[in-house]
């Protein structure tokens, strides 16, 4: 998924993993790291087999490691 000007960013949208990897061009396993380590935003639990991620709090990530 690309996001471009033409697409609106809908903050309570939920990622799923793939979504969320593209987003932050890393692999899957780096993800979950950072997410067991306290570094990335802690996924919503959809279903016993089932997580995904607020967009706004992917946005509120990518904004913080920007600055960093």
């Amino acid at each position: 998924m690309i996001i471009t000007d033409s697409q609106p960013l809908h903050a309570e949208r939920l990622l799923r993993i793939c979504e969320v990897i593209e987003l932050l061009s890393i692999g899957k396993s780096t993800f979950y790291s950072w997410v067991k380590q306290g570094i990335a935003p802690q996924p919503i639990r959809l279903s016993s087999r089932c997580v995904a991620w607020r967009l706004s709090d992917i946005i509120k990530f990518i904004e913080l490691r920007k600055v960093k």
